[in-house]
This record gives structure tokens, sequence and C-alpha cells, in this order.
């Protein structure tokens, strides 16, 4: 068994490694995200291209599965950590396998670029969710199962949601705070649509300027193949094409009330029957 002060001698002898090499000169540095894409051979689409151009430090975008969401992110978040000395990216998924996912293409760009993070001689489990840089950046990810999961990270600079409709409202709550410490902190949800409530939804259809909105359709993704698409169009129901390539908010066939009726129902000059004295309902 090991010896506590065997523990230390490795601790200090990791930490006194990672100073050397925050001493070595620094690596190459990138302007832009799509600079970073270039230096890696990586092809954009245009929609890629308007997201890694954008400034906001609030960006959504509404689109379908293997359009290229993790590259975007992946770029975005390699770009933030090699940028900006000692910074902090959260990734955050529905899953932990998903937020490793999302990791995991962090290292591949990262590799790609001829890098490495300076955990790569020594690969474990924590390697494929923890990634750290030579210039003490950190990238890592996290499953959004709850909001005792994303506590306890302060002011990252950026924060990228994948799946972000699938994400609980109680998960964002619990993470909003950390980047009111950061910043220039920025907040990235990137989803396919699902049920017509919750923080992504509300996000998305919310007609204030905080945000900046991009959505992703078919005819956006060039490298899908259009007889493909169309076979999914005619093979699939109505709402689950819409719902899975067209990015819209649809009810599904055992829908009996739709989000819409329900919403035209309501009359919202009628003041509550009780009190704000009384609290809120559970």
């Amino acid at each position: 068994m090991m010896t506590w002060s065997a523990i230390d001698k490795r601790l200090a002898s990791a930490e006194a490694a990672v100073r050397g090499r925050l001493a070595e000169p620094s690596s190459p540095t990138w302007t832009t995200p799509i600079d970073l894409a270039a230096a890696a051979s990586i092809d954009l689409d245009a929609w890629q291209r308007r997201v890694l151009s954008s400034t906001s430090s609030r960006l959504v975008v509404l689109g379908p599965r293997q359009s290229g969401k993790s590259t975007v992110s992946g770029i975005l978040s390699l770009h933030t950590a090699l940028t900006i000395p000692g910074s902090l990216t959260l990734l955050i998924a529905p899953s932990l396998r998903q937020s490793a996912e999302l990791a995991r293409t962090v290292r591949m760009t990262t590799t790609l670029l001829g890098m490495a993070a300076i955990d790569e001689s020594t690969p474990s489990a924590a390697s494929t969710t923890r990634i750290e840089f030579p210039n003490g950046s950190r990238v890592i990810a996290l499953p959004g199962t709850s909001e005792a999961t994303v506590r306890g990270y302060a002011a990252p600079r950026l924060v990228v949601a994948d799946e972000a409709s699938r994400i609980s409202e109680e998960t964002f709550a619990a993470l909003r705070p950390s980047l009111a410490a950061s910043t220039g902190g920025r907040l990235l949800l990137l989803s396919t649509p699902w049920l017509k409530h919750g923080t992504f939804y509300r996000t998305w259809v919310d007609a204030s300027a905080t945000w900046e909105r991009i959505r992703v359709r078919p005819e956006d993704v060039p490298r899908w193949d259009a007889a493909y698409i169309e076979e999914e169009r005619k093979s699939l129901p109505a709402w689950v094409f819409a719902r899975e390539y067209l990015g819209e908010f649809a009810d599904d066939d055992m829908t009996l009330f739709t989000a819409e009726l329900i919403e035209g129902m309501l009359d919202r000059s009628v003041q509550p029957l009780f009190g704000s004295s009384f609290g809120a309902l559970p």
C-alpha cells in the first residue's frame, strides 16, 4: 500500500512537471476558431463558420444530429483553452458518455494540430473527461444528470451544453451562477429539439436580443446524401422527421392537447386567485 509520504512525493513531482511545461515557450496561437480549424485541416460548413465567427456571449444552435455540432463545440473549446491561459471550459451533456465524446473531439483536434495535452503520457479513465494544457487551461466533461454534478466549478470562460433540450432546468439553474463570476464567460447551447418546455425551448423561442440563434437544416449540411434524407422523410412519421431533421419542436402522435392549443386556452389577463404572500406552488 502506498504511504502518504510516497503520495506527497508523486504529487510534488507531477506539480514540478506541470510548472516546467508552463515555463516552456507558448504553443502557437490562432486569432480565431476558424484559423484553428484551418490549421487542423477541418472543412467547415457555412453554418459552422457562422457559429465560430460569433462573438456573442450567449449562443444557441438548433439542428439535427450528426450535422457537425460536436465539431463546432470541440474547435471552440480548444481555441478557448489555447488562447486564454488558465481558462476553464465545461462540457455538459445529458450523460457522462455523451460529454466524454465532446472531450474526445477536443483531444482529437489537439492531435490534428500536432499538439498534446499534459496528461497524454499517462492515459487513464480520468483523461477521457478531463484535459489539461501546458498553459494551465482545463477542459472538463460533466454529466448533466443533476444539479449537483455541475456545482463547484468557478468562473468558466466557456460552457458548452450539448443536447441541451434534454438537460434539466435544475442543472442549468445551478450552472448559470458560475458564469456570473467569469469575465467574458460564454454559454453555448446546442441541441435537437425535444419537448415544448424547459430551458432550451424557452431560450429558442424567447424574442429577447440576449441570445444569438442559429438554425441548421438538412440543406445546410452539404455532405449529407439528399436521397437518404428524402427516404427518411417518406419513412418516418411526420412529427419524427420534423423534430430530428427540421429542428421543429413537434408534438408526437400520443399528444392529446398540443402546446399551441393549451397556450391558446390561457387568459393571462386574469389575476391569480392567491396573492404572492402564499408563495410559489411546488
